[in-house]
């Protein structure tokens, strides 16, 4: 895989773990901007953080007991 196509990828994992942490109003926010200024950032963005809902609503990382 060539940068151009890792690259979004890259800056989206180095945005989502502000963005779980923020309070939500901040983290709307923040994504709006991202998706006026870096569109295909912004889609991989959300794509991660749908992926995060639906890992904590099924219990992914829960212990099992």
């Amino acid at each position: 895989m060539n940068d151009t196509a890792t690259g979004p990828w890259r800056e989206a994992l180095g945005v989502i773990d502000g963005l779980l942490t923020a309070p939500p109003p901040e983290r709307e926010r923040q994504l709006r901007e991202l998706e006026a200024t870096q569109p295909d950032v912004h889609r991989r963005v959300r794509a991660l953080l749908d992926a995060d809902a639906v890992a904590t609503r099924i219990g992914f990382l829960d212990v099992p007991g």
